[in-house]
Order: C-alpha cells, then sequence, then structure tokens
C-alpha cells in the first residue's frame, strides 16, 4: 500500500509536522530503511540513528523535530508506528474462488467472494461468510459456521457444529471443537471429562470489543486461561486471544480454542 504521510497522520490522529505529500509504502528500521519506508523514534537515545536515515518520514513524539524529517507526533509512538505497519502491509483481498482440489459438499454454502483454497474439506452444511479466506488443507466439519472477514490459515481443522464469529483470524494448526485438557482420575485411571465437540462459539460486538469475561468460580489446573465466552449455564469457551478495539482491524485472532461443558 502506497500512502501520502497526511492520509497516514489521519488515520494515526497524529500532529504532522514537514511535508504532507510524502510517499509512504513501507517500514523499516532507521539503518535498513528506504526514502518512502516508516521509521519511529521513542527515546532522545535513538535519534541520532533516525537523523542518518533514508527514510523521510517518522512517528516521534509531537515536539521532537529531526532536519529533513517529516513528523507524525504521537503520544506513543511505538504503538502508532505498530498501527501503520498493520495498516500498511495489509494483505490485499483474494477474489472469490474455490481451488479445483478443493472438496467441497453440494450442500454448503458459501457466500460469492469467500476463496477456497487447495484441497480444502468442507463437509455438509457448512456455512461461511462474505469475504472469508480459507486456506490450503483446512477441514471444516459438518454444520460448521464461519462468520464474514474471517482468515483460517493452512491446517486449520474446526470440527462438527463449531461457530466462528465475524472478523475472526485462526492461526496455522489449531483445532476447533477438539477435547480439552481436564480429566478425572477415578482409582489411576483416566477419565476424560466434560467436552464436547459441538458448538464452539466465538463473536465480537459491533464496536469490536469482545464479548468474554473471565470464568465464574470455575478453577483450571492443567492450563492457562486467557477468558471464557459463556455459551450457556454450563458451557464455556477458552480462548487464548489477542484483538483490537478498532472495529475495522481484525477482530480476534485465536492460537487455541476449546469448548468445555460443566455438569
Amino acid at each position: 500500500m502506497i500512502c501520502t504521510a497526511a492520509e497516514l497522520a489521519k488515520y494515526l490522529g497524529a500532529e504532522l509536522e514537514g511535508d504532507p505529500s510524502s510517499a509512504v509504502s513501507g517500514v523499516a528500521s532507521p539503518e535498513r530503511a528506504r526514502a518512502e519506508d516508516l521509521i519511529y523514534v521513542d527515546s532522545p537515545r535513538n535519534q541520532t540513528r533516525v537523523a542518518a536515515s533514508a527514510a523521510r518520514c517518522v512517528v516521534a513524539h509531537p515536539r521532537v523535530r529531526i532536519e529533513g524529517k517529516t513528523i507524525l507526533g504521537v503520544n506513543d509512538p511505538k504503538l502508532a508506528f505498530a498501527k501503520a505497519t498493520a495498516w500498511l502491509l495489509k494483505e490485499p483481498p483474494l477474489p472469490g474462488a474455490v481451488h479445483p482440489t478443493a472438496i467441497v459438499s453440494a450442500s454448503a454454502r458459501l457466500a460469492a467472494d469467500v476463496w477456497v483454497g487447495p484441497y480444502v474439506v468442507l463437509e455438509d452444511d457448512v456455512a461461511i461468510g462474505t469475504g472469508t479466506v480459507v486456506e490450503a488443507f483446512c477441514f471444516l466439519g459438518r454444520g460448521t459456521r464461519i462468520g464474514e472477514g474471517c482468515r483460517l490459515h493452512p491446517r486449520v481443522t474446526l470440527y462438527a457444529g463449531a461457530r466462528l464469529g465475524d472478523r475472526v483470524e485462526v492461526h496455522a494448526g489449531v483445532v476447533v471443537g477438539g477435547d480439552g485438557f481436564g480429566y478425572v482420575l477415578p482409582d489411576r485411571s483416566l477419565l476424560l471429562f466434560g467436552h464436547t465437540n459441538n458448538a464452539a462459539v466465538v463473536w465480537v460486538r459491533p464496536s469490536g470489543g469482545f464479548r468474554a469475561r473471565y470464568t465464574f468460580g470455575l478453577k483450571y489446573d492443567s492450563f492457562v486461561v486467557d477468558a471464557a465466552i459463556p455459551l450457556s449455564g454450563t458451557e464455556f469457551v477458552t480462548a487464548r486471544y489477542s484483538g483490537s478495539p478498532n472495529p475495522s482491524d481484525r477482530g480476534l485472532v485465536i492460537s487455541w480454542l476449546s469448548l468445555k461443558t460443566f455438569p
């Protein structure tokens, strides 16, 4: 993506000092930057490195001035640089298409612009919303529901009945809806404790915030839980996630997810 310093300043809510027409097309460290790369400085000890850089545009604190540089003044330069990176390097949308090697059930329902990659398997009654990308070797079990604007990286598995909301990104190799990590140990034997494979549900509010909260008096001894999303009085989705409060950004990024049912 190529934009001007003025456009980037507007996106970041930054104070612009310098050439508003300066082009920005990438990001880099000061030493590796080209003229159109964006760099940042958040400490006075690094200003010498920035001054010597080929980059013309710099994210810095509002009162910083560096000769020959266009400054985007913000209170938190590192955070603004991270936001700018995501914006500038955003992957272009893929055109709607189904790879000829994909196996798609006749009863699967795909929005017109869904992209399905090589060797993907979509079982019966799968439904996928507009703008979603399903990359190579993913498996979506029968009755799976995926919302709009999602991205499933390679080799993601969604068990039968699993559900994802809008703008959810699931990284490579994640299994949604599989057995969790809770076990009961009666008489030295090992018994799987109350897991189910149907309906792992994740969703976000229209504002971009998460409809999620910490567990209610539930204790997990075998693994760390970042948050639990209540589905009913006895069902909770546990997930480790990251996300953005900006509704134009990705809504949810899952590194692992499991549905647990408690009696």
